[in-house]
């Protein structure tokens, strides 16, 4: 009820005050900044984005200008959009599903169409929404540290057996949605972003990440930021923030030895990959994943797998575009029509077969099939692209290029790619881009 509420309200801001309405949107787009999620909204933050896009896509037809430019992101988002209209046509005459089946299976690709009115937001109410964005961040921050320290679900969050076996802490999966874009404005951009105790707030966030206890986001992350560094000419501070970075986890060496050395961790993973061998040891008797022997990555890769092998003795149609528009919450009709063995079991019993969020490639290719899911990263890196020319014109432009890229790196242990809602905020930045007539360089006190 909230939920509905809440839209309701960003719908009726839109006209009037725009900036707090797509404040709204964006809260949709991150799952309610890990604070306002399911359990609180009473509804899923991502069906109320994808309904926001809807209805604000038909009043700024009608009501906003409409210029644009032909790049190529417009290029591919018009291609997209092609794809997806006659994806809907195939899994309605092709699979035969019911009209209300495919609007609730495809209601969770709605949120692309938003970069429709997103390219239209002016520079300073894009400044405002990340001031927002960067406060909250780091007070969620200290929330899941809380969290993850005490166990217990500080965040509104659901805890089941989630003690790791490797370091025998909590592991919890709400980390603070813009931890990374955060990590790389603050550290980046101190004179910009003008964080107060910024140091404190850097300690905050980095001993945030380390709490996610996610081996590829750590390196990732981290990985990101130094490329960040060397890209705005910090070399010198380059090396001491890396000399500051080591001090600082030091003291956790033994826990993140322990996640990086586990059975089945990182190298049997890339072992696993490269020979071969992760096909043949998937664990048929649970259907739950894994075998103990294997990591997630192998898992990872066995759960494309075993749907590639599946659509390659299927007809071209079904390789082109996927296996339908379908919802996961459909669990009879999906499990009727798919058998595979990997995949989480769901609260119903039923094996989840179409989607994971342990790989966005995965996602791809079963929601889009190979053409689609090839649109669809190429969108995405025409968006990289298009910030990594601009990245100079703003600490905001920039600080988003090391998050998209930070994406297609995590991308193998994560499905944050393939989740339209994640592309609003990168389109939200674009328009800084697409608005240079307006543009001016952020300073802000936070």
């Amino acid at each position: 009820m909230i939920g509905y509420l809440l839209l309701g309200l960003a719908i009726l801001l839109y006209p009037c005050l725009k900036k707090w309405s797509l404040f709204l949107f964006i809260t949709f787009c991150c799952g309610g900044f890990q604070v306002l999620n399911q359990i609180v909204l009473g509804a899923k933050p991502a069906d109320l984005a994808a309904i926001y896009t809807i209805v604000i896509c038909i009043y700024s037809f009608f009501a906003e200008k409409r210029h644009y430019e032909n790049d190529l992101v417009h290029k591919l988002f018009k291609v997209f959009v092609a794809f997806f209209i006659l994806s809907v046509f195939f899994s309605l005459f092709h699979y035969g599903f019911t009209l209300t089946q495919v609007i609730q299976g495809s209601r969770m690709h709605w949120t692309f169409l938003s970069f429709y009115f997103l390219q239209k937001t002016r520079n300073e109410d894009v400044e405002w929404i990340v001031n927002k964005i960067i406060r909250i961040t780091i007070f969620v921050s200290v929330l899941y540290i809380i969290q993850v320290l005490t166990n217990l679900p500080v965040l509104p969050y659901v805890v089941e057996d989630n003690i790791d076996r490797t370091t025998g802490i909590g592991r919890f999966y709400n980390y603070p949605y813009f931890l990374g874009f955060v990590i790389y404005a603050v550290t980046i951009f101190p004179d910009k972003f003008k964080v107060k105790r910024k140091n404190i707030c850097l300690v905050i966030l980095f001993l945030a990440l380390l709490c996610t206890q996610g081996r590829t986001m750590m390196i990732s992350l981290i990985l990101m930021l130094f490329i960040g560094l060397w890209l705005n000419g910090h070399r010198a501070k380059l090396l001491k923030i890396g000399i500051g970075l080591g001090i600082f986890l030091l003291p956790f060496a033994d826990l993140i030895s322990a996640r990086f050395s586990a059975s089945g961790g990182s190298n049997s993973d890339i072992q696993a990959i490269f020979n071969g061998s992760f096909k043949y040891d998937l664990d048929l008797g649970t259907g739950t994943g894994y075998s103990d022997s294997g990591g997630t990555m192998s898992y990872r890769f066995a759960w494309i797998y075993e749907r590639a092998e599946y659509l390659s003795r299927r007809p071209l149609s079904e390789n082109i575009f996927g296996l339908g528009m379908i919802s996961e919450s459909q669990s009879a009709l999906v499990n009727r029509m798919y058998k595979f063995y990997l995949g989480l079991v769901q609260d119903n019993g039923f094996r989840t077969q179409i989607s994971t969020p342990d790989i966005s490639y995965g996602n791809f290719l079963t929601q889009f099939g190979y053409v689609g899911g090839f649109i669809l990263i190429l969108f995405w890196i025409s968006i990289l692209y298009k910030l990594y020319i601009n990245r100079n014109g703003h600490p905001i432009i920039f600080s988003t290029m090391l998050l998209v890229l930070f994406y297609f790196v995590n991308s193998l242990a994560g499905s944050t790619m393939s989740n339209m809602y994640s592309l609003g905020f990168p389109y939200l930045v674009l328009s800084l881009i697409y608005q240079k007539k307006n543009q001016k360089v952020l300073s802000v006190t936070v």
